[in-house]
């Protein structure tokens, strides 16, 4: 009798259990090197949110004398993770 009651539950829910399907596509990789790049966000979190700009390292584009090593970003995420085992993302965004 539990076992009728358990398969009456499960297929009474009907589609409760289907995935939802989603139409995004995934993300072409961004790179600093690439002419359509723009900045790099770093999130970690609700504790940090910030934008950089990172520096060409073979002057190929003029990023401004304000933007960022890429070697210091490892240096600002170890300083703003909000705990020892968290981690935080950090995403190049390029004009699409």
């Amino acid at each position: 009798m539990r076992y009728i009651i358990l398969v009456l539950f499960v297929i009474g829910c009907g589609n409760q259990f289907d995935v939802e399907e989603t139409n995004q596509a995934p993300k072409p990789r961004c790179e600093r090197y690439q002419s359509a790049y723009q900045y790099t966000t770093i999130s970690c979190g609700d504790y940090y949110n910030e934008v950089f700009t990172l520096c060409d390292a073979n002057n190929n584009y003029e990023r401004g004398c304000d933007c960022v090593n890429p070697s210091d970003i490892l240096d600002i995420v170890r300083e703003n993770k909000p705990c020892p085992h968290c981690g935080c993302i950090v995403e190049n965004v390029c004009n699409q």
